[in-house]
């Protein structure tokens, strides 16, 4: 869960590194496009962290080849101000120049179905 102790803005980080912005919210979604094409949450092996082991500053870091992509997201401000912020930290460990682009792509937003209920 993120977000700040009875702040406004409130979400979630998932396992694989997307993004929830709220409730019945759309999500943020990482992808890497590289030359050899588009680097998806399947094709990573990822691992899931907290900041200093036990803050509530959750981390996701990708590991594809010699791509390293660190996601991380937390809160901040005033309760009635607060917002979600997200950095995204890419790494090239190869010896060679790489062209990689991020790309976040905006997942539709969740809906909440509501079952008709009987009269009483």
């Amino acid at each position: 869960m993120l977000g700040i102790d009875g702040g406004t803005a409130q979400g979630l980080l998932s396992e694989d590194g997307a993004i929830e912005i709220g409730p019945q919210s759309g999500s943020i979604e990482p992808f890497l496009i590289t030359e050899e094409g588009l680097v998806t949450w399947a094709d990573v092996a990822s691992e899931q962290s907290l900041r200093e082991g036990y803050l509530p500053i959750p981390s996701v870091t990708w590991e594809h080849g010699d791509l390293t992509m660190q996601i991380t997201a937390f809160a901040t401000g005033q309760r009635a101000q607060s917002q979600l912020l997200a950095q995204y930290t890419l790494e090239n460990k190869s010896d060679r120049a790489r062209a990689v682009t991020l790309a976040l792509t905006i997942r539709p937003l969740q809906w909440q179905r509501t079952l008709p209920t009987e009269p009483q």
